[in-house]
């Protein structure tokens, strides 16, 4: 360095690029250095340096191989969970079509029983009390 000018300069700018960081004293015209950045290497550390990077990078795959694991089984969950919902509300829907379908015939045939029961009898004074029919499944009687 030329003059101290140069120096301040040289300092400031290696502070400014956080190659150190540091204090200046201008009156007592010292710098005292709280931390700085090792820029050199010795050719003995080069194998233990491509040794932790190999590692480094072995562990970045290990997990990205987790996360595109975890991306196939959350895809599949949701795949699988669609389907059912799908199911389900397919279910419903044939569900609601068989109610729907029950109730319009037991009530037409309801009405087909009522007007037929007026045209035999128009008068209500004049029908006589039917007998009513019990349904009962799975009885089976068998007399010899």
């Amino acid at each position: 360095m030329r003059n101290l000018r140069e120096l301040e300069d040289l300092i400031i700018e290696a502070v400014y690029t956080d190659i150190i960081q540091g204090k200046l004293d201008q009156r007592n015209q010292v710098l005292e250095v709280d931390f700085c950045i090792g820029r050199d290497i010795q050719r003995k550390d080069i194998s233990n340096i491509i040794k932790t990077l190999n590692e480094w990078c072995d562990g970045c795959e290990a997990v990205l191989l987790g996360i595109e694991q975890q991306v196939l089984r959350a895809n599949q969950y949701k795949e699988n969970h669609n389907r059912t919902q799908q199911q389900v509300e397919t279910e419903v829907l044939n569900i609601k079509k068989t109610l729907k379908a029950t109730a319009s015939s037991s009530s037409s045939a309801q009405e087909m029983d009522q007007q037929l029961a007026e045209r035999e009898c128009p008068h209500p004074e004049q029908r006589q009390p039917t007998k009513k029919i019990s349904k009962v499944k799975g009885l089976v009687s068998s007399r010899h």
